[in-house]
C-alpha cells in the first residue's frame, strides 16, 4: 500500500483502586502512551477540541470529544482529515469512531451515533496543546484518565494515539470490555462502496483500505490496533 492514512493505537492502563480485570476485547480499544514533546497549556475547554500535527502530506486534523470519539457523525466531535501523500487533497475518513465500555453498556461519547441511546454530558478538557489533549471522567464507578494525541507525520504516516487508565472505584472486583468501534469513510477515490477491509495475521492490527480494486496500489489506508492490560478477543469487519 503506497500511502498510509493514520493508525489509531490504544493502549488500556489499570489504576490502583480495586481490582478491575478487562478480559476478551472483541475490537481494539486505544492507544499508546507517549512521552510529551510539548508542555500543555494549564487551560480548560469545553466538550470538543482539534488535534493536529500541522500541514501538508501526511498531517492529520481531527476533533475528539473528552472521551475520545469523533467522527462526521460524532457531533459535537468531528471527522479525522487527512492529507495522503501526493496532489489527493485532505478528506475527511471516519463516520464515527467511539469506545463501547460493556459496565456503562454504552458508549463512551457524547454523541448519539445515530442511534436512541442516551449521551453521556460534556466534559471539560484537564488540559490541551496543538496536538494533545487530556480529560476525566467517572462512568459507572470507573474513573478514566485520557490523553490523546496526534503524533507527528513519519513517511506519510499518522498515528493518533488515545490511552485510557482506568481505575475500578466501585468497591468490588470487576470484570468488563472495552470494545473499540471504528466506522471508517473512505473517499480519497470513488466512494465508500469501493472500500475494503483486512487484518494481520495475528489479529491485532485491522484495517480498511481504498481503491480495493487493486490492494497493493491502495491510496490510502486506515488502521486500528491495541495494546495494554487485558487479553484481545477478536475483531469485526
Amino acid at each position: 500500500m503506497s500511502n498510509a492514512l493514520f493508525c489509531a493505537l490504544s493502549r488500556i492502563v489499570p489504576g490502583r483502586a480495586g481490582r478491575a480485570r478487562r478480559p476478551r476485547q472483541p475490537f481494539p480499544t486505544r492507544a499508546t502512551s507517549r512521552a510529551l514533546a510539548e508542555g500543555l497549556e494549564g487551560r480548560v475547554l469545553l466538550a470538543v477540541t482539534t488535534l493536529s500535527n500541522g500541514t501538508g502530506d501526511g498531517s492529520l486534523q481531527v476533533t475528539v470529544d473528552a472521551y475520545g470519539s469523533y467522527g462526521s457523525n460524532a457531533t459535537p466531535a468531528g471527522d479525522a482529515v487527512y492529507n495522503p501523500v501526493g496532489p489527493t487533497a485532505g478528506q475527511g475518513s471516519t463516520f464515527e469512531s467511539g469506545v463501547f465500555f460493556s459496565g456503562f453498556n454504552n458508549f463512551l461519547t457524547e454523541s448519539t451515533f445515530g442511534a436512541p441511546f442516551p449521551v453521556l454530558p460534556g466534559v471539560a478538557f484537564t488540559t490541551t496543546s496543538s496536538s494533545t489533549a487530556v480529560s476525566s471522567f467517572t462512568v459507572s464507578g470507573f474513573a478514566f484518565t485520557l490523553t490523546q494525541t496526534v503524533q507527528p507525520p513519519n513517511l506519510g504516516t499518522t498515528i493518533l494515539s488515545q490511552e485510557y487508565v482506568v481505575t475500578n472505584n466501585t468497591g468490588a472486583d470487576q470484570t468488563f470490555q472495552l470494545i473499540r468501534h471504528v466506522d471508517g469513510d473512505l473517499f480519497f477515490v470513488g466512494g465508500f462502496g469501493n472500500d475494503f477491509a483486512g487484518v494481520s495475521a495475528d489479529g491485532r492490527f485491522v484495517f480498511e483500505f481504498d481503491t480495493a480494486s487493486d490492494p497493493t496500489q491502495a491510496t490510502a489506508y486506515f488502521g486500528i490496533t491495541a495494546t495494554g492490560d487485558g487479553t484481545a478477543g477478536g475483531f469485526t469487519i
